[in-house]
């Protein structure tokens, strides 16, 4: 019996992932998922960050890339997304999108502050005061996303704490916050494990706000933030236990007929 799905799954047009694309699926076959979800980065107006994602030219080619992997796939369901950088403005050149090409599903994600990559860069050296803005200035980023109706998923809640990693008090508070608004507006939460491939050794978001998130009935689903084939499904069976661990006992259906996980 097939088990878990995977949602956050990279491809080589985003230029820093590797491996074909039938690779990341014949990983999830071996690793017995349900489903699994392709959610590249999505193309974004002229001079955004071009060297992390495919250029709006490429999008049929994307769509054909995994419509082609559904003609063999042996029983596993794949679906066809994008992850989307979330920034003041984004939502009309990400609605055209989705009414010019099937995309099933968005992951909203913030990977800049202050026009700083927060995933390629050291900790920041901040003053207390500035260290607040920033989280500020981030997670109001993550609220105007889950306020978005062009996204269904919220992704890695929390990983600030990269390059913030003393700050995590203010960001416990500021992200408990956005977690009442994206209660409020029925998204879905990404589990984010690609943070346990690395040293800060967590998901994203981690135990203490997965546990928030439970109270107030919030549904997560997993994304593995694959880049490589071999990293698809990969701490799967931990992820599980520590949502079970912090509430998460049932398995259901949310957003735009997503797996999840949902408190008991």
């Amino acid at each position: 019996m097939r088990k878990h799905s995977d949602y956050h799954t990279h491809t080589i047009l985003c230029k820093h992932a590797k491996g074909e694309i039938d690779a990341y699926i014949q990983t999830a076959l071996d690793v017995n998922l349900e489903e699994i979800g392709f959610a590249d980065h999505a193309p974004e107006p002229i001079g955004f960050d071009p060297g992390h994602r495919m250029d709006v030219r490429e999008m049929p080619e994307y769509v054909n890339r995994v419509e082609k992997m559904r003609m063999d796939s042996q029983g596993l369901s794949i679906r066809l997304g994008l992850e989307v950088d979330c920034y003041l403005g984004f939502e009309p050149f990400i609605e055209k999108l989705r009414n010019d090409y099937p995309v099933e599903y968005t992951i909203g994600s913030v990977h800049f502050i202050q026009g700083m990559s927060i995933f390629h860069t050291e900790p920041l050296q901040l003053s207390d005061e500035d260290s607040r803005a920033a989280i500020q200035g981030y997670f109001d980023l993550v609220q105007g996303a889950a306020r978005a109706k062009v996204i269904d998923i919220i992704g890695h809640l929390d990983v600030l704490k990269l390059v913030m990693p003393d700050a995590r008090r203010t960001i416990y508070e500021i992200a408990k916050e956005t977690l009442n608004i994206i209660a409020e507006e029925g998204k879905v939460l990404e589990m984010n494990l690609s943070g346990l491939r690395k040293p800060v050794n967590e998901s994203y978001p981690d135990a203490v706000l997965l546990e928030a998130a439970a109270e107030l009935k919030i549904p997560v689903c997993l994304g593995g933030d694959a880049h490589r084939p071999e990293q698809v499904g990969m701490h799967f069976e931990k992820a599980v236990k520590i949502l079970r661990q912090v509430g998460y006992t049932r398995q259901g259906k949310a957003g735009p007929g997503l797996n999840v996980f949902i408190p008991g």
